[in-house]
C-alpha cells in the first residue's frame, strides 16, 4: 500500500510543472494598463463595470462594441484601468 501511494505522489510531483501555464493571467493588468477579462455566462457590461470600477460605456468604447448589450461567453474584453486622481497641490 505504501509503495502505491509513493508512486502516486512521485507521479503527481513529476507532472505538476506541466500544469503551470504561462502568459497573461485573466484579470491581471497588462503593461499597457489594461485588464483582459474573459466573459462568463450571465455577465453584463454593467456588472463588469461595477466589478472593475469603470463605466460600462468605457468598456464598450475601448472594445469597439457596436451593441453594448450584446456580449458573449468566451469573449475577450479589454477593461480600461481607471486612473487615480492627481494629488492635490501642496499648500
Amino acid at each position: 500500500m505504501k509503495g502505491v501511494l509513493l508512486k502516486i505522489l512521485i507521479a503527481v510531483l513529476a507532472l505538476s510543472p506541466l500544469i503551470l501555464v504561462t502568459g497573461v493571467a485573466v484579470g491581471a493588468p497588462e503593461a499597457s494598463g489594461e485588464i483582459i477579462h474573459i466573459v462568463k455566462a450571465g455577465e453584463t457590461l454593467f456588472a463588469l463595470g461595477r466589478l472593475y470600477g469603470v463605466s460600462p460605456w468605457a468598456i464598450a468604447r475601448v472594445n469597439h462594441l457596436p451593441n453594448p448589450d450584446l456580449i458573449y461567453v468566451g469573449q475577450r474584453l479589454i477593461i480600461p484601468v481607471p486612473q487615480p486622481p492627481p494629488p492635490p497641490p501642496p499648500p
